[in-house]
């Protein structure tokens, strides 16, 4: 009988480590932000496509925003997205109305978004399937 119950107690200790469940549907819109990400700072210098590429970016950024906010996802990965959604807002907001303010802040700005939406593809990436 204890061990029986020192195996209960252990597994149930265990579910505190476990990470949540895998979520594919919100796993592949995260894949589908990143290759925009990459089709944006492709774009960063081309004053033909850069417009339309940060246009689309931020389309699919607002697409993972409601997924995530509505899915039930974790608070930590809610809040990751938001503050993603923060500085991609701050990023395509410099372009409105045809401005351009440069290939270099654009190279380094989607730099610094690319590798946050690296982590959290990661982060996801890694729960249990």
């Amino acid at each position: 009988m204890r061990k029986l119950l020192a195996g209960v107690s252990l597994a149930l200790s265990a579910c505190t480590v476990i990470p949540s469940t895998f979520d594919n549907v919100g796993y592949n819109n995260l894949v589908a932000l990143k290759y925009q990400a990459h089709q944006t700072q492709d774009a960063c210098g081309s004053s033909d496509t850069i417009h339309r590429e940060v246009g689309r970016f931020s389309e699919r950024m607002k697409h993972v925003v409601i997924y995530v906010n509505n899915a039930g996802e974790d608070n930590a990965l809610v809040n990751s997205i938001n503050t993603l959604d923060t500085v991609v807002t701050e990023f395509t907001s410099k372009y409105s109305d045809g401005k351009n303010p440069g290939s270099i802040y654009c190279t380094l700005k989607m730099q610094i978004i690319n590798y946050n939406i690296d982590t959290t593809l990661s982060t996801v990436g890694s729960r249990q399937k």
